[in-house]
């Protein structure tokens, strides 16, 4: 999935001629949840693993998720490093909201089986929040212990941005639907395929 980012990802996926690999280009940057919304919408395979493009999540973890699958239809990387302030509180509220069933530092670095995914592609709200989303959905979840790299660079998110975020979070997981927000996202659309997806 590639997010218009200011990265050379366009460049090196559109390079690769293994068919094998398959990619998604959005018309525009639409953020890291509608981004992995739109890709798991698009899997036809019975799993799917989310990797921030970064490369903070190790795609050494990908075995070890996969095998948490065998347990459980959502298998959460659990990060060591402990998250932001911000992200810890949101998080922590769906933790709440789910009674306890989302486990505590865990993010988009996720395996997702049949049922997980059956439940995203039914999803239509263009400002999903993947983890509230999957964190509320009813279905069976395990942790499994990752390990993270710091990121590369400063964050681009600002107060006013990680605010807005956590307000689309909590409106776009489902958790507070009436939440009135003045932005509003339209649905992320698909300029592009390569490989398998094409």
């Amino acid at each position: 999935m590639e997010d218009c980012g200011s990265d050379q990802s366009r460049e090196i996926l559109l390079s690769e001629s293994d068919e094998r690999i398959g990619a998604l280009f959005l018309r525009e940057n639409v953020g890291q949840h509608r981004a992995f919304l739109v890709g798991v919408q698009h899997v036809t395979t019975p799993y799917a693993v989310l990797l921030d493009g970064d490369l903070q999540d190790r795609p050494e973890s990908i075995p070890s998720l996969l095998d948490g699958l065998n347990r459980a239809c959502i298998a959460f990387g659990q990060r060591r490093p402990p998250a932001s302030p911000g992200s810890a509180f949101l998080k922590g509220l769906f933790r709440i909201a789910s009674k306890g069933r989302l486990p505590a530092r865990v993010g988009t670095n996720v395996a997702l089986g049949p049922q997980a995914l059956q439940f995203l592609s039914q999803v239509r709200d263009p400002d999903p929040h993947i983890v509230g989303l999957l964190a509320l959905c009813g279905l069976d979840i395990v942790a499994i212990p990752v390990e993270r790299d710091p990121p590369s660079g400063p964050s681009s998110y600002n107060l006013r941005k990680r605010i807005l975020l956590g307000l689309r979070a909590l409106r776009g997981s489902g958790l507070l639907p009436w939440l009135p927000l003045l932005v509003k996202s339209h649905p992320a659309e698909v300029k592009t395929r390569t490989g398998w997806l094409a």
